[in-house]
């Protein structure tokens, strides 16, 4: 972010301002997956979430990433969405604990638990590791004038790599996670009456 807003927008102090709208879409981003969770269950909830963030990541990697005010309003839309499937990724956790039960007999919280910790601690150091090798990459040269396809390249890898690893996500979640609300609540049901719940 803060080469981004450096160098391509010209707006170093851009970073407080971002990190506060994305504070501040917090709340109304929970409330919102509540009430659509309600509506059309947690994996239509996920969905919907990583669609609109990939949406707005689009948008701001073909139009609106080199203007500061559009950016603002299309990036903290984006942190909205994004706080949707973030947000209904840990009921997830319960599910697929139920769902392995249903599957194997054995009831392992702990260990589905501490893959996922591991995994959301991996993405972190991936996350603090990647961007510096993307930006050296794509010709980034600190304290100078950026070339036109060092700019390109940094557009890349500020909103068009994680919109490329969000659609893939969404596709993997789409074709390969099967538990849906009704299917979860069938499984629930199948548990009791094996008195494993």
């Amino acid at each position: 972010q803060l080469f981004y807003f450096d160098y391509v927008l010209g707006q170093e102090g851009l970073v407080g301002v971002v990190s506060t709208l994305n504070v501040i879409v917090v709340i109304p981003a929970v409330i919102l997956t509540t009430y659509i969770s309600k509506r059309v269950g947690k994996k239509m909830t996920a969905i919907i979430g990583t669609a609109g963030f990939s949406i707005c990541e689009l948008l701001n990697f073909t139009l609106f990433g080199g203007e500061v005010i559009p950016f603002l309003i299309v990036n903290t839309i984006g942190s909205m969405f994004l706080v949707i499937p973030t947000t209904v990724s840990w009921a997830f956790i319960a599910d697929v604990v139920e769902y392995g039960q249903w599957q194997s007999g054995l009831r392992s919280e702990g260990i589905i638990y501490s893959s996922y910790s591991f995994t959301r601690k991996l993405s972190q150091a991936l996350a603090g590791f990647l961007p510096g090798l993307a930006l050296a990459m794509v010709g980034f040269k600190s304290n100078v004038e950026q070339t036109a396809s060092t700019i390109v390249g940094m557009k890349f890898v500020f909103f068009g790599f994680p919109l490329i690893i969000t659609i893939l996500g969404l596709f993997i979640f789409l074709i390969f996670y099967p538990l849906t609300d009704k299917r979860h609540n069938q499984i629930v049901k199948e548990l009791a009456l094996r008195e494993e719940l």
